[in-house]
C-alpha cells in the first residue's frame, strides 16, 4: 500500500473515531445538572486585569478541533466574557507535555517572545531549549500602568492540569529557579526564571489534581507502556497532517518534516528520548508521586489570591465503601470512575491511597482538588465570604458534575457554562489590587 493511500485511509479512520467520541460525549453529558455557583459577588469592580484561560491535559487551542471550543464547546466562553467587558485570552500549550514545559509556553503566549524551556531543564531532559514564538496576548504584562501606577497583572482560570501549570508559572515568576540562574548567562535568561515578578493577581483552579490523580496510577497497572502508546498515536496523527489537533511536541523532535518520508518519521518517533524521559511529561506531573514532588518546591505566593473548585459525580456503593459513577457521568469516564472508586495503594516510596480518594469526577479524585496537601505547607481555608490572600480559598465541590461540566463542552439546557463564568469573572474583577 503506498503512502498516499495509507494516509487517506488513516484520515478517514481518525474522522470516524472523532465522530464516535463526540456522540459519546453528548450522550454522557445529557444528564449534567446546572448547579448554582457557591460564591456571591463581593462588591463593585476594582480591577481590569485580563483573564487568561488555561486548558487541561489533552486540551486544545482556539484554532484547533474544527472550531469546537475547549472552553464552552458550541458556545465560546472567551468571546462571551469579552462581550461583558472582561478582556479574556485562551492559551494553547502541549496537551501531553509536562507542566514545566506548559508553563513556559503559557508565559510566552501571554508576554510574547520565543518559548524558553530553560537551559538547565532542556539539558536535563534532552530536548530543545527553545520553541515557538508569539506576539503575545498582553505584552504590557508586568509593566507599570501609567494610569493606576500599579503593575499590570492577570487572572488565571485553569482547568485540570492547567492548575498545575499556573502554580508553576507563578512560582517561577515570583521566585525564579536557581538551577537556571546558575547555568544561564544573565543577558540571556528568561524573565520567567529570574524571579521577583509579582505579575499574577489570582488563580482559580477547576477540578485540578493538586495532589495527583489515581487515574495515572491505574493506567500504569492497566497499560504499563501507556505513555509510549499515547505519544506514538499522537505523533502519528501529527504526521498525517491533520489540521484538527496540534500535539505541540516540537521540542522533542516529534513533528514530521514537510518532505520527510512517513516510515523514516515512524522510526524517529520510536527512537525518541521522550519514551525514557519519564518525568518530563504530563503522566508524571499528574500522578500522586509527581504531585508530591511538585508540591515540595511550588508554594502559594503571599500576594496572590488562590481559589479552588472541586467536582464529584460518584456515590458510595450500597454494599461497601467503594464509589460508583452516577448515572449522568460522561460515558467514557464511567470505567475510570469505577476503577478510581475502589483503587488503593500502600507501597514503599509511593503515595498512600486509601478510601478518602474514592470520590471522583471520572478523571480526578475529589480529595485532590481543594489545594496541595501532600508534601506541602500551603494553607487551605474554607471560603466564608471574603477571600484570603496567599492561601487556598476552598470554594467547595460541585456535586453531580463530572470532569467536563465546568467547561460546558457539548452545551445543552442543563450544562451552559456561561452563568458560572459570568459570576466568576465578576468576582475576580471585584478583587482588591
Amino acid at each position: 500500500m503506498n503512502i498516499l493511500v495509507r494516509d487517506v485511509i488513516a484520515r478517514q479512520v481518525v474522522l470516524i473515531i472523532t465522530f464516535l467520541c463526540a456522540c459519546f460525549v453528548m450522550v454522557g453529558n445529557s444528564y449534567a445538572k446546572n448547579i448554582e455557583e457557591p460564591h456571591p459577588a463581593i462588591g463593585p469592580r476594582q480591577n481590569f486585569d485580563p483573564i487568561i484561560l488555561l486548558h487541561g491535559f489533552s486540551g486544545w487551542g482556539r484554532e484547533e478541533a474544527l472550531g469546537f471550543n475547549y472552553w464552552g464547546g458550541i458556545v465560546d466562553v472567551q468571546e462571551h466574557l469579552r462581550g461583558h467587558d472582561y478582556q479574556t485570552f485562551t492559551t494553547a500549550s502541549g496537551p501531553f507535555s509536562s507542566s514545566w514545559d506548559r508553563a513556559c509556553e503559557i508565559f510566552a503566549q501571554i508576554k510574547g517572545g520565543t518559548v524558553d524551556y530553560g537551559e538547565a531543564h532542556s539539558r536535563n531532559h534532552g530536548h530543545l531549549r527553545f520553541g515557538s514564538s508569539f506576539d503575545g496576548f498582553y505584552p504590557q504584562w508586568g509593566v507599570i500602568n501609567s494610569e493606576t501606577n500599579t503593575i499590570n497583572k492577570v487572572h488565571l482560570i485553569a482547568h485540570s492540569q492547567g492548575g498545575l501549570d499556573s502554580r508553576i508559572l507563578i512560582q517561577l515568576l515570583n521566585r525564579g529557579y536557581q538551577e537556571e540562574k546558575a547555568l544561564t548567562a544573565a543577558a540571556t535568561i528568561s524573565p520567567l526564571f529570574s524571579g521577583n515578578h509579582d505579575w499574577v493577581h489570582s488563580v482559580t483552579t477547576l477540578s485540578t489534581p493538586h495532589d495527583g490523580t489515581t487515574l495515572a496510577s491505574s493506567v500504569f497497572r492497566i497499560l504499563p507502556n501507556h505513555q509510549q502508546v499515547l505519544t506514538y498515536v499522537s505523533s502519528m496523527w501529527s504526521a498525517l497532517g491533520l489540521p484538527t489537533y496540534d500535539w505541540k511536541l516540537a521540542q522533542w523532535g516529534l513533528e514530521r518534516g514537510e518532505e520527510e518520508d512517513y516510515d523514516a518519521f515512524k522510526l524517529r518517533v520510536e527512537d525518541s528520548r521522550f519514551w525514557r524521559a519519564t518525568r518530563d511529561n504530563a503522566a508524571w506531573y499528574l500522578s500522586p508521586e509527581g504531585a508530591r514532588e511538585t508540591n515540595a518546591w511550588v508554594k502559594a505566593q503571599p500576594n496572590v489570591f488562590y481559589f479552588s473548585y472541586g467536582s464529584q459525580q460518584t456515590s458510595e456503593s450500597w454494599f461497601s465503601d467503594d464509589h460508583e459513577p452516577d448515572l449522568g457521568m460522561f460515558v467514557i469516564f464511567r470505567p475510570f470512575a469505577k476503577w478510581m472508586g475502589e483503587y488503593t495503594q500502600d507501597s514503599p516510596n509511593r503515595v498512600l491511597i486509601d478510601k478518602s480518594w474514592f470520590p471522583n469526577d471520572g478523571i480526578v479524585n475529589t480529595v485532590s482538588m481543594n489545594g496541595p496537601k501532600n508534601n506541602s505547607n500551603d494553607r487551605i481555608v474554607e471560603y466564608s465570604g471574603m477571600p484570603v490572600r496567599g492561601a487556598w480559598n476552598d470554594m467547595g465541590v460541585m456535586q453531580g458534575w463530572d470532569h467536563f461540566d465546568y467547561l460546558g463542552q457539548f452545551n445543552s439546557d442543563y450544562s451552559d457554562p456561561r452563568p458560572f463564568f459570568d459570576r466568576l469573572a465578576h468576582y475576580l474583577g471585584a478583587l482588591p489590587e
